[in-house]
């Protein structure tokens, strides 16, 4: 009967065959799933828009979304018990027959009797110069794997759980697959910055990354704008490019006065082949790069260069730890609006709390609120209390003036 019901579900839904996964169809208890999310995604999927069902009932797991480089990525723990399973993404926007659409994809799944003898959380990792991951031996005896990344070794996992830390090598950032023991585990490591602290942010560049879809024979051109934010003059900005790759128009940029914006256009020299480029722009006081990455593909409906997009939002050029930010779980809300990044939809610039958070500083504050009344009134009783004292001593001494028999001793 069941089958039957998510059969019926599935009909109901919008052709989706530009989507799919690499999910496995079963997995051991507790195992860490790492699933690949192909096909024409066109926005970052957002965390609270993924669910496990049992049949029709819900059911908790601990996992994450993200885009990784130009692909996106589930991980999460398998569960703990033995029986079929349901994943489901809401609201993913995609093409259906090259039309705009937001659908709900549903990819199903098994545990098997077997419980996993480890697992790694999470399943995918974005950092600059290094990472730390959890692997949780579900063994009493200790255990040896392999990671092959920044070198082949050998490490030793102890029951319970382990930190790894994973530390990148100079030059090499980018999108890779790093096998850690049975795991393979997709990572984006960002680029440190080698520029010296002297120079300023006086310069906007929009955008900082382009990410760029074309058909085979197309031809594009790209255009690139700097603001000078500043109150001072900007000259002699040196653009840096592979000149084998790109024609750049203008050439050079003298000055840029305060409050100036100024444009330049990037054409492309080759055709058909994928581009990974940095174009860096310096001066005596300012650097940027920006980075390309372009594709292309048969299929006009997997087309775009979304920053040419009336909606595209700068922050979109951003990797949400690079501003600051930090990806809400599901049972917590940001402090201040969010803001769409390249891995996250949702990316929260402020502080996650949970409603438990909420209620727990709310109380705070209505305790202190409370100890604040109990001190007035008690401040205000003992200032009465020391008047009427003041008072009733005042009353004596003139009793005493009044009647000098009563200060007379016996």
């Amino acid at each position: 009967m069941k089958k039957i019901c998510l059969l019926i579900i599935l009909l109901l839904i919008p052709s989706a065959l530009a989507i799919s996964t690499d999910m496995k169809e079963s997995y051991e208890q507790g195992e860490t799933m790492i699933v690949e999310i192909m096909g024409n995604i066109l926005q970052p999927i957002s965390k609270d828009d993924v669910e496990l069902f049992r049949g029709h009932v819900q059911v908790p797991i601990d996992y994450d979304v993200k885009r990784i480089g130009r692909k996106h990525y589930f991980y999460g723990i398998a569960p703990q018990n033995e029986n079929n399973y349901s994943l489901k993404i809401n609201n993913l926007l995609t093409t259906v027959d090259g039309v705009t659409q937001e659908i709900d994809f549903i990819q199903n799944f098994s545990t098997t009797a077997e419980s996993v003898d480890y697992s790694i959380k999470p399943g995918f990792a974005i950092f600059e110069d290094e990472f730390e991951f959890t692997i949780n031996l579900n063994r009493d005896l200790e255990k040896t794997i392999s990671i092959d990344f920044p070198e082949e070794t050998d490490i030793i996992l102890n029951s319970g759980e382990n930190k790894i830390e994973i530390t990148s090598l100079e030059n090499e950032t980018g999108f890779r697959i790093i096998q850690i023991g049975k795991y393979s585990v997709p990572v984006f490591i960002l680029e440190l910055p080698t520029e010296p602290e002297v120079y300023t942010t006086n310069l906007k560049i929009f955008p900082k990354r382009i990410e760029s879809i074309l058909l085979y024979g197309q031809t594009k051109s790209y255009p690139i704008s700097i603001t000078n934010e500043g109150d001072s003059e900007i000259t002699d900005l040196v653009l840096n490019y592979n000149s084998d790759v790109f024609d750049v128009e203008p050439i050079s940029i003298q000055t840029i006065a305060p409050n100036e914006t100024i444009s330049f256009n990037l054409s492309l020299k080759t055709q058909d082949e994928p581009i990974s480029e940095i174009i860096t722009l310096e001066s005596d006081s300012f650097y940027e790069k920006i980075e390309l990455n372009i594709s292309y593909t048969e299929n006009m409906n997997e087309t775009e260069t979304p920053y040419l997009e009336e909606n595209y939002s700068e922050t979109q050029g951003y990797y949400c730890s690079e501003l600051g930010g930090e990806s809400c779980s599901a049972d917590e809300e940001c402090s201040s609006e969010t803001v769409p990044t390249i891995d996250v939809n949702k990316c929260c610039l402020e502080t996650c709390s949970t409603s438990e958070d909420k209620s727990l500083a709310w109380l705070g504050f209505v305790i202190g609120l409370i100890i604040l009344i109990a001190l007035i009134v008690v401040g205000v009783r003992y200032k009465k209390s020391k008047e009427k004292s003041s008072a009733l001593k005042g009353q004596v001494t003139q009793a005493k003036k009044a009647n000098p028999i009563f200060s007379k001793k016996p």
